[in-house]
């Protein structure tokens, strides 16, 4: 059932505002949460998640999927959750970040700049030894970028 569930909201999100970044189905047969996840390169308020959620149950109904579903839950993917596309990155700016290589290197540091949109490249502040320097970084060398929630004022 998922993958039904799956193909329906992939179709929605496709003509919406926001990109799908995840999905989750938790329960079972006529008790089930769907968890879905959104994120757009402009920000946006709670009020234009709430629409996007009674507008997902207005699509569900009308395709007939929404027997079953006790309640969806649309939210954006949070600060703790891995970035999955390069464009989620420009809001992060000035933010410390983890960043895990496909060659398994651990980069930590600041977010400085967006480099290269072109090439998807970023500039990130790192401490080498006691002093700090800018390294280029391409989003095709990451396997995974983490923001550090920092809670410092």
């Amino acid at each position: 059932m998922e993958n039904n569930y799956t193909e329906i909201i992939n179709d929605f999100f496709k003509v919406s505002d926001f990109v799908l970044i995840d999905f989750k189905q938790k329960g079972n047969k006529g008790n089930l949460i769907l968890e879905v996840f959104v994120d757009r390169k402009e920000n946006f308020n709670i009020d234009e998640i709430a629409k996007a959620n009674k507008d997902l149950w207005k699509y569900l109904e009308e395709k007939n999927a929404d027997k079953g579903i006790l309640k969806i839950i649309v939210s954006s993917p949070g600060a703790e959750n891995p970035i999955k596309f390069f464009w989620q990155l420009e809001k992060h700016i000035g933010r410390e970040l983890d960043i895990k290589l496909k060659n398994d290197e651990i980069l930590a540091g600041k977010f400085v700049e967006v480099s290269n949109t072109e090439d998807e490249e970023i500039e990130l502040q790192v401490k080498d030894k006691k002093e700090l320097k800018n390294i280029r970084v391409l989003f095709g060398d990451i396997s995974e970028v983490k923001i550090k929630l920092s809670f410092k004022k």
